[in-house]
């Protein structure tokens, strides 16, 4: 089993010693084709000859991030809507003829993202909160709220928003 099924049965497995009941998982016959999910970033090797290269093998180390990280559905805060990179990612796709993986080439994280950690003032980002509200605030606006607001929070480069406050179920 690979890491990210054992920390699946893990959870499973604690939630049924709580009494909850999960559906079980799917087998890979049983999952849709073509449904394309944003998550790994697998980049294409670039012809030619490159100076500087590197090789990292961090298969185990996305459950341990989400542990280390506290990040897990029970501490998600708000999300960033990403209009601006959702926008992008469609002109790419239709105009440019790219992938999805293609059209993320070169990227780190989602459009808002990026604004947020520039702390622009001029790039307006709506943020829909857990509790079914959102507002409206410049991306530097958005920084001061996460960073310089003394509340528990820190943001993914996807542009969720995640509470320290209480502790990951996922961490038991």
């Amino acid at each position: 089993m690979g890491a990210v099924a054992v920390t699946e049965q893990a959870i499973i497995n604690e939630c049924h010693r709580r009494g909850f009941q999960v559906p079980n998982r799917t087998k890979m016959d049983d999952r849709e084709e073509n449904t394309a999910a944003a998550g790994a970033y697998v980049a294409y090797p670039k012809e030619g000859l490159q100076d500087w290269i590197g090789s990292l093998d961090i298969n185990s180390l996305y459950p341990s991030a989400i542990r280390a990280l506290n990040m897990g559905p029970e501490t998600i805060v708000g999300q960033l809507r990403p209009t601006i990179t959702e926008a992008y990612i469609h002109e790419q796709m239709t105009l440019k003829k790219k992938s999805f993986a293609a059209s993320w080439e070169g990227k780190f994280g989602s459009d808002e993202y990026e604004a947020v950690m520039a702390q622009r003032k001029d790039v307006e980002i709506t943020i829909d909160w857990e509790d079914g509200e959102n507002t409206v605030h410049s991306a530097a606006e958005v920084y001061k709220l996460i960073f310089d607001s003394n509340q528990p929070w820190t943001i993914s480069a996807n542009g969720t928003i995640f509470t320290y406050e209480k502790e990951l179920f996922l961490d038991c």
